[in-house]
């Protein structure tokens, strides 16, 4: 499978056996394959092993490639992480960081020009979320009306799923809804572009973990090991240095860190609290 072009130096051998799968998230095609692709040329390079993306339309597609072993590593968000990992035994490897960061909040966004200033004011308005699996985009902003004793869908004339978090956040911008639960970095790149300039925080989340790379539990613990060591290691890896600053002017992925299934125990604790664990 072609992963874009080469951007890493020719592998030391030429990759062999099966390939290695790795399922990740992909509204875009062409953006998943820049922005994930490299990372796959470099483990290439590294492990002298076939790898190939797995391309999921939803966080629902996600899930069901890792429960049916479909995928032999996946990139997965915080929510969907912990709702897999009881079910599957999937292995955390390493943790995804963007701008130097291993954690983002996610915040609840108004026009500029709204009146709304609580959530209290929102009652009777209409609400862009992500997806029913999305961290920031569905169960933190479920457990900001909870904990103040409100049932979201009640509250709310209308809740929408975007898809995505510029699809939420930019249907509020053009006046189809009134407020919208996304990602913060989503808002602070749009703004960037100038894209978000009208947009407004009404709430801020505490700090969410940013998502990881996990193995299936079935990997050989040998191959798992030195997938993990490699993504570790291309902060100082030259051949990933270049990798990373590729992919960083058009995204914050800036590197991968160290991971544990402890490190998202508050996503656990939030989304125990706004009903979604079982």
């Amino acid at each position: 499978m072609a992963l874009g072009g080469p951007v890493v130096d020719s592998p030391p051998a030429r990759p062999t056996g099966p390939a290695i799968r790795l399922a990740s998230l992909s509204a875009n095609v062409l953006q998943t394959n820049r922005e994930v692709g490299p990372v796959l040329r470099y483990l290439e390079a590294r492990l002298a092993r076939r790898f190939e993306l797995l391309y999921c339309r939803n966080y629902r597609d996600m899930v069901v490639a890792v429960e049916e072993k479909r995928c032999e590593l996946a990139w997965l968000s915080p929510q969907t992480y912990v709702s897999l990992a009881p079910k599957t035994g999937c292995v955390p490897l390493a943790q995804q960081v963007n701008a130097g960061r291993a954690s983002y909040r996610g915040v609840l966004v108004v026009r500029d020009s709204s009146p709304i200033d609580s959530l209290d004011a929102l009652k009777g308005k209409r609400l862009a979320l992500v997806d029913r699996s999305s961290t920031s985009g569905y169960a933190y902003p479920l457990a900001f009306f909870r904990a103040r004793g409100l049932e979201m869908d009640r509250w709310m004339a209308h809740v929408e799923y975007a898809g995505s978090h510029e699809g939420a956040l930019m249907s509020v911008l053009r006046g189809l809804n009134d407020a919208a639960g996304v990602e913060e970095p989503v808002l602070e790149r749009l703004r960037e572009k100038t894209r978000a300039q009208g947009a407004r925080i009404l709430a801020v989340t505490g700090e969410i973990p940013n998502g990881l790379i996990v193995a299936q539990r079935e990997m050989p613990a040998p191959l798992r090991d030195a997938i993990a060591r490699a993504l570790l290691e291309m902060s100082t890896d030259e051949r990933a240095r270049r990798v990373i600053e590729g992919l960083s002017q058009g995204c914050e992925f800036t590197g991968l860190g160290p991971v544990s299934d402890a490190t998202y125990d508050g996503v656990r604790r939030v989304l125990s609290e706004a009903g979604l664990l079982r």
